[in-house]
């Protein structure tokens, strides 16, 4: 008696992994939508990862030197990338977790400054993340942190980023400390780019504490005032 030949499991695998790719390739995909402009400035410290390969300073402008696009990213931030044969990834996000409704779905990005950012994609729900990264400067960190600063932001009625103005301070390492990578990225937006040494404010605990010292200062001066004692003086040393 003859028996119908027996696919092997290896065969059965092949056949369901490929059933597989064939339906992700039939159904639709959202390409990125090229910027009707774009430009980027990069300063990189001298030993910075980027440094080696494209120096220390450049600019890149769309339709000039390469190409930029932007599309929607993760946690409904933006993605924007660049192409002149040297491909670059920039992508932002802020937190996914929404106080405001308990949700952790990603909120769309505002005007606002970020900072305690971490590597995105394995950022805490409760912090904001970004991508720094270039195929030919080493592409992607394992770790990245530092702060962003949205000037200008943009969504259409789908929830697709269609304008973006943003200043970063970068780092490869899990805490902001190292050689830093400062950019001013522009897509869309009139906003001209920033190309002063410091792109990113200092950061709200920064001008918090010094809020906080000239406070004291001024309570102190109004003490001493207020009982007519002068502050002690330090001995003078004798000779």
């Amino acid at each position: 008696m003859t028996h119908p030949p027996v696919f092997p499991r290896f065969c059965l695998t092949v056949w369901a992994l490929a059933t597989v790719l064939a339906t992700a390739l039939a159904a639709p995909v959202a390409h990125a939508a090229l910027a009707a402009n774009a430009s980027l400035f990069i300063r990189s410290d001298a030993t910075g990862w980027v440094s080696p390969e494209f120096g220390s300073r450049f600019t890149w402008v769309h339709g000039v030197d390469g190409l930029f696009s932007i599309e929607a990213g993760t946690d409904r931030g933006a993605r924007i990338t660049y192409d002149d044969g040297n491909f670059w990834n920039l992508s932002f996000a802020a937190p996914a977790y929404n106080a405001a409704n308990n949700t952790n779905v990603g909120q769309p990005l505002q005007v606002r400054f970020y900072d305690r950012v971490q590597t995105l994609g394995a950022n805490s729900p409760t912090r904001p993340g970004f991508q720094i990264s270039s195929f030919d400067a080493g592409y992607g960190a394992l770790r990245e942190s530092g702060s962003f600063n949205v000037l200008d932001v943009a969504y259409d009625s789908n929830g697709v980023v269609q304008r973006l103005a943003v200043d970063f301070e970068h780092y490869r390492n899990a805490l902001p400390t190292g050689p830093a990578l400062f950019g001013s990225l522009r897509v869309n937006s009139d906003i001209p780019l920033n190309q002063g040494l410091t792109p990113v404010p200092l950061p709200a605990t920064v001008w918090l504490m010094l809020g906080g010292l000239a406070l004291a200062a001024t309570r102190l001066r109004r003490s001493t005032g207020a009982s007519g004692q002068a502050l002690p003086r330090c001995p003078q040393p004798v000779h």
